[in-house]
């Protein structure tokens, strides 16, 4: 029983699947050519296994990013602004400021953020390109696990 609601919960949370892999890399590349000019290109577009309780995440290679200086080729995150709010507020914009703060003045192992765009043109929804880090990140589905004191 405790599998079933495991999977409801999950299938309720699964926010990723619901956009083009090849369409984002597309916008993908017109926005960085329009941000920083010729040269970084998307190599590939993927998603992870799963994703978070309301962002849709991808995935992306990127050859040559201006904002990552030195390296042939960039391993990156774009984080969409959910679809539907789960949060009362969500703020990409200050998501990315938080975490570009900690990034700089804080030990804590925060991805770098290399960009944020408020405009949802660029690729259907505000996002935060990031840096992806390796490893398994938490879900929401034990956040919403609950146990009856009887």
């Amino acid at each position: 029983m405790e599998q079933d609601s495991d999977a409801l919960i999950r299938a309720t949370l699964e926010t990723s699947g619901h956009r083009d892999n090849a369409d984002i890399g597309r916008r993908l590349d017109r926005w960085l050519q329009g941000r920083w000019g010729k040269g970084a290109s998307v190599l590939e577009v993927g998603l992870p296994g799963s994703s978070g309780a309301s962002s849709e995440v991808f995935f992306v290679r990127i050859a040559n990013a201006p904002f990552a200086a030195g390296e042939a080729v960039t391993d990156a995150v774009i984080r969409l602004a959910p679809s539907y709010a789960v949060y009362p507020v969500v703020d990409l914009g200050l998501q990315f400021r938080c975490m570009r703060a900690a990034s700089l003045h804080s030990p804590a192992p925060v991805p770098k953020v290399f960009a944020y765009e408020a405009d949802a043109e660029a690729l259907g929804a505000p996002f935060i390109l990031m840096q992806r880090g390796q490893g398994r990140g938490g879900t929401g589905l034990a956040v919403l696990r609950t146990r009856r004191l009887d």
